[in-house]
């Protein structure tokens, strides 16, 4: 599984060209227009939802960030949300691409009707890259293992942002993982679009 995620991130190399650098301030909002649960044993389950990002650079180096998301699904009427926290730190690899990786705290609650919340907590680890296309379009992908109370695993994410204004992207990007937790396992794909607002 290693080796296939180690090549989504070779593949993102060659994907620079001109453009002016790449920023680690921003606030970000996006649509989840799917978000697919498929638990082992148990059958899927889907639902949308919306997420919050945010980050800012401490220096041309380190930068913190966080997230929240949270997404109902649609036959079990479940709700589930999460929290990240992270520190983070970037390296140039040119002038149009950059490695980077965070350590974050990680904290998901999920509500089940006439069960009460359900939460647990631990930490990630990601590693990435972003380049630039071109003054306005970047691609970028990213790795991560995720370890949060009995369950642990690796997921990956893809995707694009568009600048159609000073300061203002459009951006999509397509994410899946997998945790395992004993005999059992489960399969989160999802895909989310928004606007991110550059500062």
């Amino acid at each position: 599984m290693m080796r296939k995620y180690r090549m989504l991130l070779l593949l993102l190399l060659p994907l620079a060209a001109n453009a002016e650098g790449i920023g680690y301030s921003y606030a970000e909002l996006n649509y989840i227009a799917d978000q697919d649960f498929d638990l082992s044993g148990a059958g899927s389950d889907d639902g949308d939802g919306f997420n919050f990002n945010a980050s800012f650079a401490i220096d041309d180096t380190f930068f913190v960030n966080g997230s929240y998301s949270d997404v109902g699904l649609d036959d079990s009427n479940i709700d589930v949300s999460t929290f990240n926290v992270g520190v983070g730190g970037r390296s140039p690899l040119s002038s149009t691409l950059d490695a980077y990786g965070v350590v974050s705290y990680e904290d998901v609650e999920v509500d089940i009707p006439g069960f009460g919340d359900v939460d647990d907590d631990g930490f990630g680890i990601a590693g990435g890259l972003r380049g630039l296309m071109s003054a306005n379009f970047e691609l970028n992908g990213q790795v991560k293992y995720t370890d949060i109370g009995d369950s642990d695993g690796w997921g990956f994410k893809l995707g694009a942002l568009y600048g159609f204004a000073p300061n203002w992207a459009a951006g999509a990007d397509y994410s899946s993982s997998e945790l395992e937790d004993g005999g059992a396992d489960l399969d989160i794909d999802e895909l989310r679009v928004g606007v991110r607002y550059i500062f």
